[in-house]
């Protein structure tokens, strides 16, 4: 069963290495040097900063975890939604699925946010049908080069 759970200091070991993984970032947003690698000390920072704007969650399979799902640029109602599955044998198993859909009823239940949005890069086809199945539907100009921008209202819940 997938569940999710707050990111904790217990969590630094992998976080550094899927973090680091240049595999992850083939996807990632990043501008330009920004980003990866990370020290141990910055993404302890980062765990210990959490609530400021963001919410990070390890996506777990019973208690083994496959991923992390989150939450960023929470404000004015609306928040921005990010996933990694990381193990190649997790993917295509609906996890990412289940785990989207936990996060927006978290962020809408609990949170009161009323948007969450994604930013997927165009060719992340797998990450643009797992926002799809879970209700994010693709708005008039919301194609930016490379780039796709997803959106899901409170009132368009999958």
């Amino acid at each position: 069963m997938i569940s999710l759970r707050p990111l904790s200091a217990a969590d630094s070991e992998i976080l550094e290495a899927w973090e680091n993984d240049p595999e992850v970032w083939k996807y990632s947003s990043f501008p330009q040097g920004d980003g990866p690698p990370y020290s141990s000390r910055e993404l302890a920072q980062f765990i210990d900063n959490q609530g400021d704007g963001q919410f990070r969650f390890v996506v777990c399979l019973d208690d083994r975890p496959v991923g992390f799902v989150d939450l960023f640029d929470v404000e004015a109602g609306s928040a921005g939604v990010g996933i990694l599955i990381y193990g190649g044998d997790d993917r295509r198993r609906g996890y990412g699925t289940r785990a989207v859909r936990l996060l927006s009823e978290l962020a809408f239940c609990e949170l009161g946010l009323g948007e969450l949005w994604c930013i997927v890069e165009a060719e992340n086809v797998a990450s643009i049908r797992l926002f799809e199945r879970c209700g994010f539907v693709s708005s008039a100009g919301s194609r930016s080069g490379d780039l796709r921008r997803l959106f899901l209202q409170k009132n368009q819940r999958f």
